[in-house]
């Protein structure tokens, strides 16, 4: 790792216990809990009630709404951000081990990942058919929200207001090329990889980000990850430099692309 790296390991954002936010192989860079909408660096009320406009879009796209309150954005970080670590593409052999003999106790994760997707991931690790992540530099998350990141259509096409898709863009602290392996758990034995290239920094080919789509769930009051994917982002360079603009978690924030 560089020294310039190395520098800005110190000072990426740290939870309670400081631990660095985010997965073991690629750590949220931009975070802070005041990094939407809340005033004067107060963090935002949890907010269980809010209303919503919709956004009427042409067949094929998708109708979607925005949130009157943008502390519903950052509630769904916060929440978000406790189950990341417990994600196995985030982790490597070390990690995911120590997680893994808490993985059925620990009441974040099991108030904040729907049961089918989160027995699925423990599942998939033991039988090992899970694979991490092995980069050739160090490469970061970065959140790519606004305080008008939008409430997404349900499945039938209408808008609840109760769905949200938080995205995450990889990146490096200089924005250049890398690649990543897909590594077994079980076997150790690379099994693909994905990179960003030359050509998705110049523009001549699109890149991809990570989506997490979150369902807001009245019970435990909180939103819960129910769909892990991906999308495909237009101007990446540009984007992940307006996100690297500043050292501050507050930077600059943009709405996912993915409609």
């Amino acid at each position: 790792m560089s020294a310039a790296n190395d520098d800005w390991q110190k000072r990426l954002p740290r939870n309670a216990q400081g631990e660095i936010i985010g997965g073991a192989t690629f750590p949220i860079a931009n975070y802070s809990p005041t990094m939407i909408a809340a005033p004067h660096g107060v963090p935002c009320p949890r907010v269980t009630q809010w209303t919503f406009t919709v956004i009427k879009l042409q067949s094929p796209l998708r109708s979607y709404g925005i949130s009157d309150d943008p502390c519903v954005v950052q509630n769904a970080v916060d929440d978000l951000l406790q189950v990341l670590p417990f994600y196995p593409a985030f982790n490597t052999s070390e990690t995911f081990a120590e997680l893994a003999k808490r993985y059925n106790s620990d009441p974040a994760l099991i108030n904040g990942v729907e049961k089918t997707l989160r027995s699925s991931w423990l599942e998939a690790y033991r039988q090992g058919r899970q694979n991490y992540n092995r980069c050739d530099k160090p490469v970061y998350h970065l959140l790519n929200v606004s305080p008008r990141t939008p409430l997404i259509a349900n499945n039938d096409g209408s808008v609840s207001g109760r769905v949200i898709q938080i995205s995450l863009l990889r990146a490096t602290r200089d924005v250049s090329p890398f690649t990543c392996q897909f590594v077994s758990y079980a076997a150790g034995t690379v099994k693909g990889q994905f990179a960003v290239t030359a050509d998705m920094i110049a523009g001549k080919a699109p890149a991809r980000q990570v989506t997490f789509d979150l369902m807001w769930d009245a019970r435990v009051q909180r939103w819960v990850l129910y769909l892990v994917g991906g999308a495909p982002v237009e101007g990446y360079a540009e984007l992940v430099r307006g996100l690297w603009a500043t050292e501050s978690p507050r930077s600059q924030f943009h709405i996912p692309r993915f409609y």
